[in-house]
């Protein structure tokens, strides 16, 4: 797997294809909550226990997101498809989130109208951003990020959900890296 700065470096190349990353800082000054545990655990996220991650539908592992060196992950071809991360012993202020594409060319399943939220019980939704009709994402292995202003809550449960069709015309949840921006407390 990859370490911090190979997801977070300029760019970085996996299987020799060059991929154009963002900073692992948000415009905050925070780090990725995801990557930042992986690189003091030595594992890749989804070993260490911290976040539960569920979809609501998949074709692959939805944890797989949390893990760079996946190429993908996509959930059946539905309306509001979602994907969910549950902190059970920690919360997060969140002040971002970046989303990476995966190798699919311009005009494929990449997100193009979505929401993001948090939750402090996985039933009361708060919404932290959405994005209509958005082409930042339109390609093979683009990342953006995406601030969220001004939150002052702390959340333990975080949901991705598709709000309208991707880039090819269809409700599929499509994209192979997530990570959310902020600062970590345990419960």
């Amino acid at each position: 797997w990859l370490s911090y700065f190979d997801i977070f470096g300029k760019s970085f190349t996996k299987n020799d294809n060059k991929c154009d990353i963002e900073s692992a800082f948000d415009p905050n000054g925070e780090t990725a909550i995801f990557a930042k545990y992986a690189e003091r655990s030595g594992k890749k996220f989804s070993q260490t226990g911290i976040a539960y991650v569920t979809a609501s539908s998949a074709y692959n592992c939805p944890s797989d997101v949390i893990d760079v060196g996946n190429d993908s992950f996509y959930t059946k071809n539905e309306p509001n498809s979602y994907i969910e991360f549950h902190f059970p012993n920690h919360e997060i202020n969140p002040t971002g989130y970046v989303i990476k594409t995966f190798r699919g060319r311009h005009g494929d399943g990449h997100l193009k109208n979505w929401k993001f939220e948090g939750s402090k019980d996985g039933n009361k939704w708060d919404l932290l951003d959405s994005q209509s009709d958005n082409y930042d994402l339109n390609g093979e292995y683009k990342s953006k990020s995406f601030e969220i202003a001004k939150c002052t809550q702390k959340y333990s449960h975080f949901r991705l959900t598709q709000t309208g069709e991707n880039h090819n015309g269809n409700d599929s949840l499509w994209f192979s890296y997530f990570d959310i921006f902020g600062k970590s407390f345990t419960k």
